[in-house]
């Protein structure tokens, strides 16, 4: 694959611009991870990142973290489709899901220290402890602080500065 952030090419602008889209968003969990502390150190030798439910994000993921690291660890990737998979996961990326599930995937997330990440509207405010949205079809994100602190995890400043912050009583 070429370099993340190309766009794909077939299919037209749209494509591209989706392709593009979810590039930035899978190059995003990586940026993310240097501003955050998690509860328990992850594992040593690799960053897992677990998919439940369908993400185009997850498809960029291959690609993108083939041969680059997060946190200095290589990556590994698996679908998961039992919550009690979650113990062998760091990050959580949660795709289409009935939106029902939510609160228990984000209960299930504290309980093993999984830092959850979403792309759909509202989805921070269902529990996950960062979402992606679209504005003015810039990628930006929104942060759960409460979710992340039944968690355990600690987002810098600098995190919050940018992200818009939900959740919070």
């Amino acid at each position: 694959g070429g370099q993340p952030g190309e766009p794909g090419g077939e299919g037209g602008a749209q494509a591209a611009d989706d392709s593009r889209e979810y590039a930035i968003k899978a190059v995003l969990l990586e940026r993310f991870s240097r501003f955050i502390t998690w509860p328990e150190e992850p594992d040593p030798q690799v960053f897992r990142i677990c998919v439940l439910g369908d993400s185009p994000i997850a498809d960029m993921l291959a690609d993108i973290y083939g041969d680059h690291a997060i946190l200095g660890r290589p990556v590994a990737l698996k679908s998961v489709e039992h919550l009690d998979c979650l113990a062998d996961c760091d990050l959580l990326l949660v795709g289409s899901l009935d939106r029902k599930l939510l609160p228990t995937v984000a209960t299930a997330a504290a309980r093993w220290g999984v830092l959850t990440v979403s792309d759909g509207p509202g989805l921070a405010e269902s529990g996950m402890m960062i979402n992606f949205y679209l504005d003015d079809n810039r990628v930006r994100f929104e942060i759960n602080e409460a979710s992340a602190d039944v968690a355990g995890f600690h987002f810098s400043h600098h995190l919050k500065r940018e992200a818009r912050l939900v959740g919070r009583e």
